[in-house]
């Protein structure tokens, strides 16, 4: 047993119970691989989905798939998963921008605000219960 924590982001300009924009991201083990996933769209309404698919183990960056009903708002860039040394615990980090134009975007940025990969968000992690324990089981 484990421990999952995943990103939830929400912006708005006015009522903080009146969003402008919403994002919920997940990672889910399908076979070999970890499906990061993050559904999205304008206020509470999340009907738009981006993916990526990460091969089990590997660090290499992999581009965000968009499947959008909105097109007005959209999730640009990439994902990379850094894995324990026996890779039953793995963060997972965004790097690129959430974006609604005109609204309000989320980026990853430095500390002085410029959108650079080398900053990512983390946007979900699994923390295996033991250093016994294999990868989380599918869902």
């Amino acid at each position: 047993m484990g421990i999952e924590v995943v990103s939830g982001l929400s912006a708005t300009r006015g009522a903080w119970t009146s969003p402008d924009f919403t994002f919920i991201w997940s990672a889910t083990e399908q076979g070999s691989t970890l499906v990061v996933g993050c559904t999205f769209g304008g206020g509470t309404a999340t009907n738009n989905y981006a993916t990526a698919t990460i091969p089990w183990g590997s660090t290499q960056s992999v581009t965000m798939s968009n499947q959008q009903n909105n097109s007005a708002i959209y999730v640009q860039g990439s994902v990379q998963a850094l894995w324990s040394t026996n890779q039953n615990s793995y963060v997972v980090t965004f790097s690129g921008a959430m974006i609604e134009p005109n609204v309000n975007n989320v980026i990853s940025s430095n500390e002085n605000g410029l959108a650079v990969d080398s900053e990512p968000i983390i946007v979900a992690v699994y923390l295996a219960g033991s250093s016994n324990n294999a990868k989380p089981a599918e869902s």
